[in-house]
C-alpha cells in the first residue's frame, strides 16, 4: 500500500472558505479601528500643541499680560523655533501649519484653543 503525504484539494478549499469567512468578518473591525485611531492621532497632536502653546506662554510671560479680556495668537512655528514643541512630534505636522493657538485670558488662567485662523 502506498502511502501519500498532502491535503486533497476538498481539504484545502475548505480551509481557503473558512478564513475568507473570518477575514470577511474581520475585516470590517480593522477598517473601523484604522479609522478611529487616525482620529485619537488628530486629537492627540492638538492636544500636545495646546500644551506646548501653554509651556510657551510660562517661559515668556512678559509677553502675554494677564488682563481679563486679553487675546493672543500664538502660531505653530513660533512654538517650533521656541523649542516648546517639536514638528517631529506631530503626526501630520503639515496638516497644522497654518494653524494658530488662540490665548484668552479670562481673570484666572489662559484659555487655549487651537484654530485655523486667529483674529486678535
Amino acid at each position: 500500500m502506498k502511502l501519500e503525504k498532502g491535503f486533497t484539494l476538498i481539504e484545502v478549499l475548505g480551509v481557503l472558505v473558512i478564513m475568507a469567512l473570518i477575514l470577511g468578518l474581520l475585516l470590517p473591525n480593522i477598517i473601523n479601528n484604522f479609522y478611529n485611531n487616525k482620529s485619537n492621532y488628530k486629537e492627540l497632536n492638538e492636544n500636545l500643541i495646546i500644551e506646548a502653546a501653554r509651556v510657551y506662554i510660562d517661559y515668556n510671560t512678559n509677553e502675554f499680560l494677564e488682563v481679563e479680556g486679553s487675546e493672543y495668537c500664538i502660531d505653530i512655528e513660533d512654538l517650533v523655533t521656541s523649542g516648546a514643541l517639536e514638528s517631529e512630534n506631530v503626526t501630520a505636522f503639515d496638516d497644522y501649519s497654518n494653524y494658530s493657538v488662540r490665548a484668552y485670558y479670562n481673570g484666572n488662567y489662559f484659555e487655549l484653543t487651537l484654530q485655523e485662523t486667529c483674529n486678535v
